[in-house]
């Protein structure tokens, strides 16, 4: 089991449908209808469940909720019982990430120079679903050898 070195857990509505993971000084990559992850060089756009999206907004209601939660790892991370829906690398040469979207975001320490990160989501979820609730995001070093 991979120990980390710091675990962020974000638990929130995303009015826009969509989780944006940034490097510090990076620019959002633009989102590709239909695609479980929109890429960059510096930045993520992942769907996730649209906070509209509940069975009802007659009565007493609660806006859809999605959770993230990322771990800065020294080493490969292990998928067990999880399946990733991106495994690429970042510019983060600034050693810092924002999680989150236009709304709000989190600020996270993370590798300087690039950073190899892992979205994945639990090996049951519909394939053809990208409408995540639950993502674990991981970031580990690249390996420099």
């Amino acid at each position: 089991m991979v120990q980390p070195l710091a675990t962020t857990t974000i638990t929130r509505s995303f009015q826009w449908g969509i989780a944006i993971i940034l490097a510090a000084d990076g620019e959002i990559p633009d989102v590709v209808p239909d695609a479980a992850v929109s890429t960059g060089d510096s930045g993520l756009v992942v769907s996730v469940r649209h906070e509209a999206d509940i069975p009802s907004f007659e009565g007493d209601f609660a806006w859809a909720e999605v959770q993230i939660t990322v771990r800065w790892l020294d080493e490969t991370p292990d998928l067990q019982n999880r399946r990733a829906v991106f495994d690429g690398t970042l510019n983060t040469t600034a050693g810092r990430l924002s999680i989150g979207d236009a709304d709000d975001n989190v600020k996270m320490s993370t590798h300087v120079g690039r950073t190899r990160v892992v979205v994945s989501v639990d090996q049951d979820w519909p394939r053809d679903d990208h409408h995540y609730e639950s993502l674990l995001v991981d970031l580990a070093p690249v390996d420099q050898t």
